[in-house]
């Protein structure tokens, strides 16, 4: 058995693989918070964890010396001599039955047998820590707590007869990526020489866009004195060390450069080059060992990042599991060995309190990775787009001047080189789409000229990782949202949704789970979500569903033909996918109605009460497919025709009166029947149209072919009353529509949906003209398409909203938006006219997770109180101000104070102002009427309201200063100058503390803080 050190030893690297110490070197992303606190863990790992497992043995050790004592206590007593002796003799009969009248001695026996048995079958304190390391290294994965594998498959129930879990279930899924760790492998000499290679930088794609970057070969590292902050020492691509040799990577984006034979030169000119050929033998038949190590190294750093919404509870909540596993698999041991059994109880108690301690030590590094990926994130980027006919005339001198305006202009296609630019052009041309960033000067103008700002946006678009699109918005569009439509990541393994290998389905199950949690929470209770999907999570997808949504609120799995042909597959050629059909609250809602093709009523009704209505006339009267005898017996009757003839269905009875509506029963199933029963037919006869015909399959009163074929008009505003419910299978719908439409637009785009598909969901939902339609998976923005072009249409005042966090927002979805906007028809990226739909749409950037962890600064360090304790150590942001670099506390109100001068990093390098302004009305959820700047740019007045549950509107005004210079006389020249606004108002927030006597006004500060990171649930 391993000795205790060994044990202690294979538990402290298991600890220090979880808390990430070997990548605390790298100072971007997840490792900055590990960076931080390298110290602090090191200490609880080599310091405090050993001496409270010492602390926990000596307790375990004083029971077992107070049982001894006892045991001494009794034996020393010459009264208990016999007794003692009765003991020895091993006769137990008469120790049970001596036992039974003398509790001292029933307690000496106890005692003696505990002491035996332990000396016989003494479980050595390696154990415990073996019991800690395989409990640890069980739940832990490359980074992250999952179920184990026997858990998974199994069915949960929570109030309902069925249910199912997931590997990762419980998790946030944060993205997919590279997780490098050191890599080492051993040559095959005698010397058996380390080699390791060893991540410097990582430029690794953000926020689960597409990763562009590869392993490159070389690097200089630097070892930095902590206190000086002097390099000591300096290598670059390589370092020598005692028979071992590390090499130098980068993960960035860069050219292709042939790594092996890089690393075979540099290994060449070293004090190994004896390895070269080594490196250079082959691993297997067709791979170099070099070439075999990089490509594990590469391969192995794969890997999903979770982060646990409840680490503590789950890893408590195992821990019970496991100690219950391990007395299972000792129970015959113990069967009847009291001593044993006592002794294996107070360990695993041991155990216990020694997971404890380490459960909260690992949950506080989570829970604070936790607060910063569900903290509302900040808008960093916000600005409007709109057609000329939203603009006043009065900035058209200045739009004309603008080179930048005028050149997108030309890339968009909505004039050249040849358009001659002038203020005629621009009435001529309104649908012209105007972007606020190239008017910097004029956008307060322009956004002050609004009476309601948010009501006569029609759009908003957000550049976001779509759980903190929805996060952040879900205060002001709560209970608001008719319609979503998503088009998530199938899965197939080439859509862009990565994955690590073992766990494909559940990283997507998390992934999906959150964001649809999310969405139920926007739709109106009469709401409904369509969710398109494909094979690969066909069956899951819609087990997630019904366990958001609820098994009553499950609608449909709606069939579309996606494509006619193809020849990829392995049995069968994938030709459709599915819709799911859900809705928020089934009760609520209206049925579905496909409607009616206004190109089938081609006809005008000229008389009749229903004269000037459009009808069709080519629905026979006469169906052979009707059983007569079925139902039918009243519907076989004369019919006079216009030229005084008759016509009856074929058949073998006749009436015996040949007039009109003179009627017979059928006696074979071969005596057809008209569609009517015979009082119908006397009521409506003014609906049927005679038509000659030369085949007509109806009789005259001679029993011959008749010389005409009857049909029935079908009005089409009675079909619109009626409604037409509509088919579960779309066959005319496939995505050769959206790939013909892109390119109409000169846009190229992998797999676009087509904009009919969202156009007929949105018309089987009956879509109101005001309602708000949500696509967070916007890819080329299909949906927010279908939607303008809808309100193009019937001038409606629908509103959208797209989320897309990849370079398509830039490059693809903001560009088709604008093109469809100026025009309805292109052809190879040109307009053929300037036919568009009105409109203004918003476009934002928020910050992300990782920008979040890209900014961070170390937290104050407080002593005692745990790692990074919640309620101490808030998050600290580095928040460049205009005039010098300064660190901002989120816990201290002085970002608040001046909030035009703030910026962050976003991305790798670039620096964006924080939109403080704009991230607050999402916080309070209000609906923006008047967004007000002064000229200056150093003062911003919102005036809006939020509808509550209830129905009830509050009212606010909301204004923030540049600085806390003069703020109570500023304050009050605003009242005065908008005294109508702020009389109306329930609640007077400002930046700063005002004392004014005639408004009661509220910090924004306080609130800010309390909503940034206040749970969505």
């Amino acid at each position: 058995m391993e000795n205790t050190n060994t044990s202690l030893l294979n538990l402290q690297e298991k600890l220090k693989e979880i808390f990430e110490i070997n990548n605390s070197d790298l100072d971007f992303g997840i490792y900055r918070i590990m960076k931080f606190r390298e110290k602090e863990i090191k200490n609880f790992i080599d310091i405090e964890l050993p001496k409270t497992i010492n602390s926990k043995f000596k307790s375990l050790e004083s029971s077992s010396k107070n049982i001894f004592d006892k045991v001494s206590e009794f034996e020393e007593a010459s009264e208990n001599d016999s007794l003692v002796e009765l003991y020895n003799s091993g006769n137990t009969t008469e120790i049970e039955s001596a036992s039974k009248y003398n509790p001292k001695f029933k307690e000496y026996v106890s005692n003696k047998n505990s002491l035996k048995d332990s000396k016989k079958t003494s479980i050595e304190s390696d154990d415990i820590y073996n019991w800690l390391n395989a409990f640890f290294t069980s739940y832990y994965d490359k980074g992250d707590f999952f179920k184990t594998r026997k858990q998974k498959g199994t069915y949960k129930f929570e109030g309902g007869d069925v249910g199912f879990t997931w590997a990762t279930e419980g998790q946030y899924y944060i993205k997919s990526g590279k997780h490098f760790n050191i890599y080492s492998f051993y040559s095959n000499d005698e010397k058996k020489t380390k080699i390791t290679f060893e991540l410097l930088e990582t430029k690794e794609a953000l926020n689960n866009n597409k990763d562009k970057c590869k392993l490159i070969f070389g690097g200089t590292k630097e070892i930095i004195d902590e206190e000086t902050g002097d390099i000591l020492e300096s290598f670059t691509n390589i370092q020598i060390k005692e028979n071992e040799i590390v090499l130098f990577f980068e993960y960035k984006e860069g050219e292709n450069k042939n790594n092996t034979e890089n690393i075979l030169e540099v290994f060449s000119k070293s004090p190994f080059a004896i390895l070269t050929k080594y490196l250079s033998d082959k691993k297997t038949e067709k791979t170099k060992v070099l070439d075999y190590h990089l490509t594990r190294f590469e391969a192995e750093s794969k890997r999903d990042f979770f982060i646990h919404k409840d680490l503590k509870g789950f890893l408590n909540t195992e821990l019970e599991d496991f100690i219950n596993s391990v007395i299972s698999e000792k129970q015959s041991a113990i069967l009847g060995n009291v001593g044993l059994a006592t002794e294996i109880l107070k360990k695993l108690q041991v155990m216990r309190e020694v997971s404890i301690t380490i459960i909260d030590f690992i949950s506080g590094v989570e829970e604070y990775q936790k607060a910063i990926f569900e903290k509302k994130k900040f808008v960093v980027e916000s600005e409007y787009c709109m057609t000329l006919d939203k603009v006043s005339r009065d900035f058209y001198d200045e739009i004309l001047k603008n080179k930048e305006q005028i050149q997108e202009w030309k890339n968009l296609g909505f004039i050249d080189e040849k358009t001659k630019l002038d203020k005629a052009y621009l009435e001529a041309n309104q649908t012209l789409v105007l972007d606020t960033k190239f008017f910097p000067n004029l956008k307060s103008k322009i956004l002050a000229s609004f009476e309601n700002l948010d009501e006569e946006t029609n759009g908003l678009l957000i550049n976001s990782e779509n759980f903190q699109a929805l996060n952040l918005m879900l205060e002001k569009y709560r209970g608001k949202v008719k319609c979503i439509y998503i088009d998530p990541p199938y899965n197939t393994g080439d859509d862009g949704f990565p994955y690590k290998d073992s766990f494909k389905h559940s990283s997507w199950l998390s992934m999906i789970e959150d964001r649809l949690l999310l969405a139920r929470e926007l739709l109106t209770d009469d709401g409904v979500i369509f969710v398109s999907i494909g094979e690969d999570e066909n069956y899951n997808l819609e087990k997630i569903l019904k366990n958001i949504f609820g098994e009553q609120n499950y609608i449909s799995n709606v069939s579309r033909v996606q494509k006619a042909g193809g020849r990829k597959g392995t049995y069968f050629s994938p030709s459709i996918d599915y819709v799911y059909v859900l809705s928020k609250n089934i009760s609520c809602l209206e049925g579905f109605d496909e409607g009616v093709d206004i190109s089938l009523y081609p006809l005008t009704e000229t008389e009749g009460i229903y004269k000037g209505e459009k009808y069709r006339d080519d629905q026979a009267f006469y169906l052979s497919s009707l059983d007569s005898l079925r139902g039918c017996t009243n519907q076989r009757y004369y019919i006079k025709c216009p030229d005084g003839s008759f016509v009856i269905p074929p058949g073998n009875v006749f009436p015996e009166k040949v007039i009109d509506a003179e009627k017979v029963l059928p006696k074979t199933s071969n005596d057809k029947v008209w569609r009517w029963k015979f009082q119908s037919y006397l009521y409506n006869k003014e609906m049927l149209v005679f038509k000659k015909s030369n085949n007509s399959p109806l009789l005259d009163e001679n029993g011959n072919q008749a010389k005409y074929n009857v049909y029935v008009k079908s009005y089409m505003h009675l079909r619109e009353k009626d409604g037409t419910v509509p088919r579960n299978f779309i066959t005319d719908i496939q995505n050769r529509k959206g790939t013909s439409t892109l390119d109409k637009l000169g846009i190229s785009f992998a797999y676009p949906k087509p904009v009919e598909l969202i156009s007929y969901l949105l018309k089987i939902i009956r879509i109101k003209k005001d309602d708000i339609i949500l696509d967070f998976f916007s890819g080329s923005g299909t949906t927010q398409h279908a939607v303008t072009e809808l309100n193009g249409i019937d001038n409606g005042n629908r509103k959208y909203i797209g989320v897309e966090m990849g370079e398509y927002f830039e490059e693809i979805l903001k560009p088709r938006i604008k093109k469809v906007t100026y025009s309805n028809n292109w052809k190879k990226g040109k307009p053929l006219d300037n036919v568009g739909t009105s409109q203004i749409f918003k476009y934002q950037k928020l910050e992300q997770y990782e920008d979040s962890l890209n900014n961070l600064q170390e937290p104050q360090k407080i002593e005692n109180q745990g790692f990074l304790n919640t309620e101490l150590n808030k998050i600290v942001y580095e928040l460049k101000n205009n005039e010098a670099s300064s660190i901002s506390i989120l816990n201290d109100d002085s970002f608040i104070r001046t909030p035009f001068a703030q910026s962050m990093k976003i991305g790798e390098d670039d620096f964006k102002k924080v939109n403080f302004v704009d991230t607050f009305n999402y916080l309070l959820g209000i609906h923006v009427e008047k967004y007000l700047i002064s000229e200056d740019n150093k003062q911003v007045i919102i005036s809006g309201n939020k509808e509550l549950s209830n129905g009830k509107i509050q009212r606010y005004f909301i204004v923030w200063f540049d600085n806390k210079d003069n703020v109570n006389s500023r304050f009050e020249k605003v009242v005065n100058d908008y005294k109508n606004l702020i009389e109306k108002a329930d609640f007077i927030y400002c930046n700063h503390q005002i004392a004014n006597k005639e408004y009661a006004t509220k910090d924004i500060y306080p609130e800010f803080y309390e909503l940034t990171f206040k749970s969505s649930k």
